[in-house]
This record gives structure tokens, sequence and C-alpha cells, in this order.
């Protein structure tokens, strides 16, 4: 029987990562002792190969390890591949589903498990005309056009410019936000982070009730939005 801390854990880690993938699976297993195996993925567009495909955090945390502050957890950085080399990580339990959703997002995995993903099809020439919309339009223009494909009309944005305190630069980024009335699926959330953080410049994009969340640091050419 799993101590009633652990699955208390266990569950709340589920709940997290599936804010952020869009499939995730927990496997309870044994090995002297008990431990977990957590796979989660989604998809993410790659500039360097102009494709989207569908990246996976595989990872292994043993039951003891759950019941202390700071988790000693495992990931593999080919899960294509049983005999991959796993890597070791030690993260507060607050910060665990962030740090394997880290895995994911900064393609903390081996060039080879990448390169051999099938790409998704049908989202490739999708992204090919959103490149050249770019050219043409503001960053605005072009993801409001992207939402209304799915069916997310944005009744107003606001753009917030966010000085940047250092030496190396002097373009502030902005925080763009776009005000919608519209109830997004968690499996479109996905296709729609992917494709506006695929635009240049942009950092994140975060999904907050009523409204979208982007920030963007601008070229030295491309200070100012219409």
């Amino acid at each position: 029987m799993i101590n009633p801390e652990v699955k208390s854990r266990i569950n709340k880690i589920d709940f997290e990562l599936k804010q952020v993938f869009e499939n995730v699976f927990i496997k309870e297993k044994y090995y002297k002792t008990g431990y977990f195996e957590i796979s989660a993925n989604k998809v993410v567009y790659l500039k360097e190969f102009k494709e989207f495909k569908r990246l996976e955090a595989k990872v292994i945390i043993n039951q003891p390890d759950l019941l202390q502050e700071q988790v000693r957890w495992s990931y593999s950085t080919n899960p294509l591949v049983e005999s991959g080399i796993w890597l070791d990580r030690v993260s507060p339990i607050e910060d665990l589903s962030k740090d394997i959703t880290n895995i994911v997002e900064e393609r903390r995995v081996s060039e080879d498990y990448i390169f051999n993903l099938e790409p998704i099809v049908d989202m490739i020439n999708e992204d090919v005309s959103f490149d050249e919309e770019i050219e043409q339009k503001t960053k605005i223009d072009v993801i409001c056009d992207f939402l209304s494909n799915f069916n997310v009309e944005v009744k107003s944005h606001n753009v917030m410019v966010i000085s940047n305190e250092s030496a190396f630069t002097t373009v502030s980024d902005r925080i763009i936000t776009l005000n919608h009335n519209s109830d997004i699926k968690i499996s479109d959330m996905f296709k729609i982070e992917s494709q506006i953080n695929s635009i240049e410049g942009v950092n994140w994009t975060v999904f907050k009730e009523g409204f979208i969340e982007i920030s963007w640091t601008p070229s030295n050419e491309e200070i100012s939005l219409k």
C-alpha cells in the first residue's frame, strides 16, 4: 500500500504536469523499493528543423524519495532507447513538476533523440504560412489571426514595457496581454503555445482565465508595435 503522503505528492505532481503536457502517464512499479515511472509529452515546434515534434520527459522517482523535501529523481536523455543515458537530479518538492517540465521546454535531451522523432506533418504547412505572415504584420496581428483558427476572439490587448537593468542590452521586454472571452481546450493550448513561442523574440506564453500573456523581447529594429 502506498504511503498516504507519497500518494498525495504524486497526485499533486500528476495534476501539475497535466496543466502543461498533453499526455501524462504515471505507473507504480517495484524493484527493491517501489518507484514511479512518469511519462509526459507535448507537441513542440523546433526551429532548427522547422517541424513540430512530440517531445517526452521520462522520469523515475523512488517512493521513499518523495517523502523528502529535496527529491532525488532521474530522467532519460533518450526516451526512445531503454538502455539510454539517465541523468540524476535533485529538486525541492515544490519545484519538481516545474523541473520535469523544463526537460522538454529547454530540450535537455540528446540530439539523437530529437533527430529520430517523427515530425507531425499535419502542422508543418500551417507553420510555413505563419512565418511568412510575420514579415508582413505585427506580432499582435499575426497572433490574433492565428487564435481565430481556434475560435478565440481577442477583444482587446495591452502592451506593458518591462525595463531591463542590464549592461548588455538597451532593449526593454514587452508583456503582451490579449483579453478574450473564449474557453480554450487544453489540447489547443499546446498548439497555440508552440506556435506563438516559435516567433522570433517571444520568450514564453501563459494562459490565464480570460486572457493570454506573452513575453517578448523585440530586436533593436523592432521597438514599436502597431
